[in-house]
């Protein structure tokens, strides 16, 4: 017959021999954590469901603690949790001295609770059972081989994570969220005019990239006028196809009659935002046309841009243009382009010019749709990041249990999205999946970002469980704030790199490099 005491070893044994008061701390734990739906909390004062209840939790630890036996998983997982070492070999009431040594019982995580709380109900029997002289023989139980590694690796994570994400809720929220935020910016609608040969289609394309050309892809109006509309960026050009002096007059008569249509809309995305009227500087001479298409966008509150292309002429010029095209609100020289030994310069002022001439309501979009200043677009990604852990912080400003967590992690994808949205990141489904899981994966590799993203983790076998605990205000604005301050910073640096915004495979295994060396995963925000 088994020694009397080996009861305690086992959770039925150990819990039916404990007052039901004593239990208390144990069911609230467990609720704390919010078990699968399957295997919902028992009802109080069932101490053999609340065993059943914990013996199903703990084989579900059984990867993160790497024993296989329950108990001793609880126990593993709730160290590992907390960044404190799991021995190779050990009895369970070894491992559970471990945890009531190596855990703080002040606001512990949910987790880390329901171990304290398991250990502690069997170290004061065992202690008993001992001066009784009845200690009951404990089996040395061993760790398997990499057991546990999971949690402290961001990889595995990232991979896991990698397969459920496009059917899971995640994705269809961070999509919704997506869409919120692209709908919210809105579209620049730029008319571009200019004689044949003046250098649009390079300036186009040395702004916007070199998918933006003004060749082959436009939707017709008429023969004088296309649109283009580059798939994924806020951002559609209106080509007037040449202000040639003997075409001009019917170049603007259909240019008119798009305005019109466009007013009469009543949609400010179908409106035209800004004029960039090019002149070729070289040429010295502003023509009848280019003066009747800067009158007739002034005639209808359409601000204009004169850009002097190919600018390696006289400097005199620019106050030729200054004087013959006086509605103009701002005249700025490019060179888009090398020329001969002339390396290209005046983007960077067309974007500050441009930005400050357009509506309010559509430089957002402008910045986003724009590939030259990325200073511009972190500027308000990181604005996006600090309103965002405001909101957390905000939202947590009283703790809150985890399973309480969804508004947190809302913000948290609402914020993700809108920095994709700021920097212009591709926003095909690739791109989204790639984000949210990004997302997913760098909350789940963040002491902070686990306690918010426990609810999602659930899909992940043994890490859902280990994430818990109250999240406080600090830990949410943190948390949050460093989430998307890494992100921004990952995409300026691929830029920098690259010329271009990640897209796809390339942003989701870029980013899940660039997190796990990221050393600021949990970043205060900027006071005020």
């Amino acid at each position: 017959m088994d020694h009397p005491a080996s009861l305690l070893l086992d959770l039925p044994g150990l819990f039916l021999a404990v007052p039901a008061a004593a239990l208390a701390p144990v069911e609230a734990a467990l609720r704390r954590l919010g078990p699968d739906p399957a295997h919902p909390p028992p009802p109080p004062g069932a101490p053999h469901l609340l065993a059943e209840a914990l013996e199903h939790l703990g084989r579900g630890l059984a990867e993160a603690g790497g024993f296989g036996e329950p108990q001793a998983d609880l126990a593993a997982a709730a160290l590992l949790a907390a960044d404190q070492p799991v021995p190779g070999r050990a009895t369970l009431a070894e491992l559970e001295a471990e945890v009531l040594a190596r855990l703080s019982i002040t606001d512990p995580a949910p987790l880390q609770a329901l171990a304290l709380a398991v250990a502690g109900l069997r170290q004061e029997r065992l202690r008993r059972a001992q001066r009784l002289g009845l200690a009951p023989p404990a089996p040395v139980l061993a760790r398997k081989a990499g057991a546990g590694r999971r949690l402290a690796s961001a990889t595995a994570v990232f991979e896991a994570l990698r397969g459920l994400v496009g059917n899971n809720p995640l994705f269809a929220d961070f999509q919704q969220k997506a869409e919120e935020e692209r709908r919210r910016m809105g579209r620049v609608n730029i008319l571009i005019a200019g004689k044949t040969g003046v250098g649009k289609s390079t300036l186009v394309n040395a702004v916007f990239g070199d998918q933006v050309a003004l060749t082959g892809m436009g939707r017709p109006v008429t023969q004088d006028i296309a649109w283009y509309e580059p798939p994924q960026l806020p951002l559609r050009l209106c080509d007037t196809k040449g202000l040639e002096m003997a075409e001009f007059s019917a170049t603007l008569a259909a240019l008119e009659a798009e305005i019109e249509k466009g007013n009469a809309s009543g949609d400010f995305d179908q409106r035209l935002h800004i004029l960039w009227l090019c002149i070729s500087e070289p040429g010295a001479r502003v023509e009848a046309g280019e003066r009747a298409v800067v009158e007739l966008c002034a005639r209808h509150g359409i601000p204009a841009l004169v850009i002097l292309t190919k600018a390696i002429g006289p400097r005199a010029f620019e106050e030729v243009v200054r004087r013959e095209l006086p509605a103009a609100r701002a005249i700025v020289r490019v060179l888009a382009e090398n020329w001969d030994d002339r390396p290209p310069f005046g983007l960077d002022a067309l974007i500050q010019a441009t930005e400050r001439i357009l509506p309010e309501a559509r430089q957002a979009a402008f910045i986003a749709a724009q590939r030259v200043d990325v200073e511009r677009k972190r500027k308000r990604a990181m604005k996006i990041a600090a309103g965002a852990a405001a909101s957390a912080a905000g939202a947590a400003a009283v703790p809150i249990p985890l399973a309480d967590a969804a508004g947190i992690f809302a913000i948290n994808v609402g914020m993700v999205a809108g920095i994709a949205v700021a920097m212009g990141v591709s926003m095909d489904r690739d791109s989204m999946i790639a984000m949210a899981a990004s997302l997913a994966g760098a909350l789940a590799t963040s002491a902070g970002g686990r306690m918010i993203a426990g609810q999602v983790l659930k899909l992940v076998p043994g890490i859902g469980s280990i994430a818990g605990g109250a999240i406080t205000a600090a830990v949410a604005g943190s948390a949050t704030y460093g989430l998307g301050y890494g992100f921004t910073e990952y995409l300026c640096r691929f830029h920098a790199a690259k010329g271009h915004m990640p897209a796809g495979d390339e942003l989701r295994e870029g980013f899940r490099k660039f997190w796990e060396s990221w050393g600021e995963k949990e970043k205060a925000p900027p006071r005020g």
